[in-house]
């Protein structure tokens, strides 16, 4: 992990809080827009998830969320996709119970940063969204989506499940919707699917996203913060870090598995 000289602390400039954090090649840029916060991630690797980007992403969101001048945060990543769940190249290097279990609470750290803020979180999506990439959309408040995106639940297919993420899932779509997409894991559903279930908030075209996030930030911006505060408060994450603690252990036991590590050397070799 390299913190450049200028993003090595966080500065003022223009007004604009800024902090950009580059890791194995991608990257967390945290922004002080009027009103309220803004964090992007990116890999060039479809926008996969190592744990060095996960911890960098939970900091920023927990930075602007601690700031008495925010009503809410807009997540987003820069790129074709949102996000395509955790990084292959890493899960394959994953070798013990307690590596792997550092890794799936890489994702469980980010989801409760998330819910833990006490203001809104709104997330916009494009393009594919896999895995732990789901389960980042699960937990926020509110989330904006192309036409064109897409979702699924692949982990089953890797010889894994989508465990750590299943809590905050589960209370958003419901277990009926979770099950079916877990237990078809090379189905992807469209975002009207997704809005149906409660995933999706809103949907919009690919021009409209970033103006559209934008619009509903500012909006928020206007809103009483106690007000939102309490509203967010309305969805209760009963014993959520236990729950995903116990799944992350559930996960580091089948990374480990010999079909694991078949499907994932397989993969990494076309």
């Amino acid at each position: 992990m390299q913190l450049y000289r200028h993003d090595n602390q966080l500065n003022w400039h223009q007004n604009r809080f800024f902090m950009s954090v580059k890791v194995n090649k991608g990257y967390v840029k945290v922004l002080q827009q009027k009103g309220y916060g803004e964090v992007l991630f990116h890999h060039p690797k479809a926008n996969s998830m190592t744990s060095e980007l996960l911890i960098e992403l939970a900091t920023g969101i927990q930075v602007l969320s601690v700031k008495e001048e925010n009503h809410a945060i807009l997540l987003r990543s820069e790129g074709k996709n949102f996000c395509t769940g955790a990084s292959f190249n890493e899960l394959v290097q994953i070798n013990s119970q307690e590596e792997g279990e550092a890794f799936f609470m890489g994702f469980a750290k980010v989801i409760l940063a998330m819910r833990q803020a006490p203001i809104p979180v709104v997330a916009l999506a494009q393009g594919v969204v896999i895995g732990g990439g789901i389960g980042i959309l699960g937990a926020a408040d509110l989330v904006i989506a192309t036409q064109e995106s897409q979702y699924k639940l692949s982990e089953l297919k890797v010889g894994i499940g989508p465990f750590v993420i299943s809590p905050v899932l589960e209370g958003r779509i419901g277990s009926a919707a979770l099950l079916k997409m877990a237990f078809f894991p090379e189905d992807f559903h469209t975002a009207k699917w997704a809005e149906s279930v409660g995933l999706v908030s809103k949907v919009v075209t690919s021009a409209q996203l970033l103006d559209e996030g934008k619009r509903k930030l500012h909006e928020l911006s206007q809103q009483n913060r106690a007000a939102l505060c309490k509203i967010k408060a309305i969805r209760q994450d009963v014993k959520l870090e236990e729950q995903m603690k116990r799944y992350s252990r559930m996960s580091a036991e089948l990374v480990c598995q010999p079909h694991t590590k078949k499907y994932l050397n397989q993969f990494l070799s076309k």
